[in-house]
């Protein structure tokens, strides 16, 4: 194995490390929104409403980030498969991370974000969540193309 393979496995390695820890975190913080929201639902004093109310909008705007930071790294991760410097484990790697954010991430998001927006405006969130599906799906399908080249390939 040559220098540059070994870097370019190790590359495409942290991709996958890196998007399914932040898959983890997408997890963790749709639990948060989704217990803001019930705390919320559930709340009977204002003022109490008032700091839920923004440490919903808090974790909103984190989620924005980590939707963004996840299609940034798929993005990446994608365009290094399609120039044939990640293995074919990498590939299979980023195929399920990739079509777990579509199926199951970016639905529960939906319903977190549906919720949430009986108390806070959402609107911009869900345009967003709306281009990240549309996004994964195009990853997802790049790099099944990859994989069929590589299965003919190889």
């Amino acid at each position: 194995m040559s220098s540059s393979t070994g870097r370019s496995d190790a590359l495409a390695r942290g991709y996958v490390d890196r998007i399914a820890s932040l898959l983890h975190d997408h997890i963790e913080l749709l639990e948060v929104i989704e217990r803001y929201s019930s705390l919320i639902a559930s709340s009977r004093a204002g003022g109490e409403d008032q700091a839920i109310l923004g440490d919903l909008r808090e974790s909103l705007e984190s989620l924005a980030a980590l939707r963004s930071a996840i299609i940034e790294d798929l993005e990446k991760a994608v365009s290094l498969a399609e120039r044939g410097l990640a293995p074919q484990d990498s590939i299979e790697d980023l195929l399920t991370l990739a079509g777990y954010y579509l199926e199951a991430g970016i639905e529960r998001e939906m319903k977190a974000l549906e919720r949430a927006g009986g108390y806070v405006d959402v609107s911009l969130d869900i345009r967003g969540l709306e281009e990240a599906r549309s996004k994964a799906r195009s990853f997802l399908e790049r790099l099944e193309d990859v994989r069929g080249r590589g299965e003919k390939g190889g």
